[in-house]
């Protein structure tokens, strides 16, 4: 499935998975290839990703195109090192490769210039061990998985990362907010590729590790979030009803209580670990983010560069799932798109959007408004019905939190 530009380069589009849609998305990606060391993607590292675009109506283009000379670290500029995408003074700089070998740079369509390489210079023109570096919002960005496994990292680092960095592009970050100082990098809310909790730990994977969701959930190990989770304060977190669709023991006593106080979203201690600020944490629809940012005119105001989870901290977040039991990382595949959605029903609501935060204020309203086979989580509660109820859509009711009385 593709179209030969020359013997490095094929393009891979989402067209064989879905219907095309009016958000259509181009990146080109060069690499890094030397004698025995290669950053090259497999067509199945670009296919996930093509795929998890396709799952959300969209059309994903990437022109693989050439390997460029590899270079163990690309560096800043020297006299100042806030510049790194710009920089084009050294061979080996991001925009040195770029101006060589950007082969879509003046075409009329926006494109997306990546290239899959080893090594950055952070901010204070050190060396970073960090997996890549993204523009948000932006046209440019870097994989640099050369700290990871067998220095080019797994095949799901590197289609992971790959998702996780244009996401910078796109203008998501690594809490959902536009500042992540108060929510972290690790908020577990945020059932995302862009969180650092689920970045190389697969979002599915990881969700059922830490014991916030059961077996049934709708949650596919590499994706952006569609902002159905609710907020949780993490100065009162009630235990009981978790995250509704499981009780959580969020302060890591072995026992469920009313309210407790913990920094679930902290650093890379993890939250059994953190000590820091509490603070809201919230889930967004980035999917929504990611189309408001093609429907905008390009090229766009970058806000900022935006580093990425280091080979310690994804040391730490292995150490973290292996405590929680032992789960190891997903074996990369092209998932399937998953039908149906976690839908919510909760009383006392004003906006019925069957999230858990606006939540269809009856199972009458869920079981129309639903997408079949949807996972449907009844808030406990009590709710009113005029006359009799029929529930007759695809989908699997729990109450896995209380009790619900339907009167």
């Amino acid at each position: 499935m593709g179209t030969f530009r020359s013997a490095f380069a094929v393009l891979f589009v989402a067209a064989s998975w879905g219907s095309a849609s009016a958000d259509t998305f181009r990146i080109e990606i060069d690499w890094m290839q030397t004698a025995g060391h290669s950053h090259q993607p497999s067509q199945t590292v670009l296919n996930a990703v093509i795929q998890m675009f396709a799952c959300a109506g969209h059309t994903l283009i990437i022109d693989l195109d050439e390997e460029v000379p590899h270079y163990n670290v690309m560096p800043r500029n020297p006299d100042n090192c806030d510049s790194f995408f710009g920089y084009s003074g050294e061979a080996a700089s991001f925009g040195a490769l770029r101006n060589g070998n950007f082969d879509h740079a003046g075409d009329a369509n926006f494109w997306h210039y990546c290239i899959f390489g080893h090594q950055y210079e952070d901010d204070n023109c050190a060396t970073s061990g960090s997996s890549g570096l993204g523009q948000r919002p932006g046209q440019y960005f870097v994989v640099t998985l050369g700290s990871f496994s067998g220095q080019t990292g797994t095949a799901f680092d590197q289609a992971s990362t790959l998702a996780h960095e244009f996401g910078h592009n796109l203008n998501l970050t690594h809490c959902g907010q536009d500042d992540c100082d108060a929510e972290g990098n690790y908020n577990p809310i945020l059932t995302s590729t862009m969180s650092y909790r689920y970045q190389l730990g697969g979002v599915r994977n990881n969700v059922l590790c830490n014991g916030l969701a059961g077996e049934e959930a709708k949650f596919k190990e590499i994706d952006y979030s569609h902002g159905r989770n609710c907020s949780v304060n993490e100065v009162a977190l009630n235990e009981n009803i978790g995250t509704y669709m499981t009780p959580v023991d969020w302060d890591c006593d072995g026992s469920f209580e009313g309210n407790v106080a913990q920094d679930i979203g902290g650093g890379n201690a993890g939250w059994c670990g953190a000590t820091g600020t509490k603070s809201t944490l919230s889930d967004v629809n980035e999917w929504s983010i990611v189309s408001a940012f093609n429907d905008s005119p390009h090229p766009i105001q970058v806000i900022e560069e935006i580093s990425c989870i280091t080979a310690e901290e994804w040391e730490q977040v292995q150490r973290e799932t292996e405590a929680a039991g032992g789960c190891s990382q997903p074996t990369l595949a092209v998932e399937g798109c998953v039908a149906g959605e976690n839908v919510f029903v909760g009383p006392l609501v004003v906006v019925n959007a069957g999230t858990c935060t606006f939540p269809f204020s009856t199972p009458a309203l869920a079981d129309s408004g639903a997408p079949n086979n949807s996972i449907i989580y009844v808030k406990p509660g009590t709710y009113d019905a005029a006359g009799a109820v029929t529930l007759d859509k695809p989908a699997t009711w729990m109450c896995p939190t209380g009790t619900a009385t339907l009167r």
